[in-house]
């Protein structure tokens, strides 16, 4: 009798949990500029002093930045495992990199100057996770700094979510059926324990 009551409780728990496993996808796009610092393979992000210049939709309420500081590899056009965690968002929202493309470092002159600059351009995939969901999204990231002095800027970083989801905690569904499942094969063995008592 014991485990039927424990397996009702749990079943019944799960059942009434669900409303709470609510999916949060998130949509919108927030564009910053930073300091950052790069070589030919890594960049150095500044966890402070992230400037916004905007947001769209759903995403503006997140729109507090935290950047890891890293340093984080170059990985010309390949899959990022595991995802790395770039930033955090108000609110506990975190945005991972999944994959990434980069065009090498190219050096030019700032017009009209003889001062020598180096240029960075990455773009790519990622997810941004929040209440337990991954939201698919994409990034790009453009930055310059002084030839040979390590202190760049992010002239442009764009991080875009499309609001779908990518991944899958427990839904609502899901859980009310395990919950159900539960209810029910604790329903079965107390009919079978009745007819049982009935025989003996």
């Amino acid at each position: 009798m014991k485990n039927l009551s424990k397996i009702l409780i749990l079943g019944a728990a799960l059942a009434s949990a669900a409303p709470f496993a609510l999916a949060d996808p998130v949509s919108g796009t927030i564009s910053v500029g930073d300091g950052d610092s790069f070589t030919s393979t890594q960049i150095q992000l500044n966890p402070t002093g992230v400037v916004l210049t905007s947001t769209i939709g759903q995403i503006a309420q997140f729109s507090t930045i935290t950047f890891v500081p890293g340093p984080f590899t170059y990985v010309p056009g390949g899959a990022i495992t595991p995802a790395q965690l770039i930033a955090t968002f108000t609110g506990g929202v975190q945005f991972y990199l999944t994959s990434e493309a980069f065009t090498p470092v190219t050096k030019s002159f700032a017009p009209g100057t003889t001062t020598l600059y180096d240029f960075l351009t990455m773009s790519g995939t990622g997810y941004f996770l929040y209440n337990g969901t991954q939201s698919s999204a994409t990034y790009s990231v453009t930055s310059s700094e002084q030839d040979g002095t390590m202190l760049g800027q992010m002239t442009g970083g764009s991080f875009q979510a499309n609001g779908s989801t990518v991944a899958a905690t427990p839904e609502p569904s899901s859980l009310i059926l395990l919950g159900t499942g539960l209810i029910g094969a604790a329903g079965a063995m107390f009919r079978r324990r009745r007819t049982s008592d009935v025989i003996a």
